[in-house]
């Protein structure tokens, strides 16, 4: 149980918890405000890309995201009558990814003569930098 407090010292406490309490209130109103307004914002009515708006798409009948009356700008209806913006419309195939199983596949194979040989010429040690032009490799690579 608590013990009996002095009616003005319950009363101070009483107050100071209510002062923490109302800022405490205020403050969550003040973030409660930036969310919603983060939430209100789309490509249209800010600097954010068109991509970032998503399959939702804004309004083109309003001005604003949201009516001070609660009612739609050219209709005069409630704006929750209005249907939502359409999701995508496509539509799972229900196979899983990549290749299926028993599919052979297809690559390029090695083979024992090819049709021509191609040599890149090194010119230089990628380590040390010493000129590799003058060595026998690089003089057998040059001619073709």
């Amino acid at each position: 149980m608590i013990p009996e407090l002095p009616a003005t010292m319950s009363a101070e406490i009483l107050l100071k918890e209510n002062a923490e309490l109302r800022m405490r209130v205020a403050c969550l109103e003040e973030r409660c405000r930036e969310l919603e307004e983060k939430v209100g914002k789309n490509s249209q009515n800010s600097s954010k890309p068109p991509s970032s708006d998503g399959y939702q798409k804004p309004c083109k009948n309003s001005n604003s995201p949201d009516h001070s009356d609660g009612l739609s700008a050219d209709k005069g209806t409630d704006p929750s009558d209005e249907k939502p913006n359409p999701k995508s419309l496509r539509q799972s195939s229900g196979n899983k990814a990549g290749g299926k199983k028993g599919h052979q596949g297809t690559c390029l194979k090695q083979v024992d003569i090819p049709d021509y040989i191609e040599y890149l010429p090194v010119k230089e040690c990628n380590k040390c930098q010493a000129s590799l032009l003058d060595s026998e490799f690089s003089s057998k690579n040059t001619t073709n």
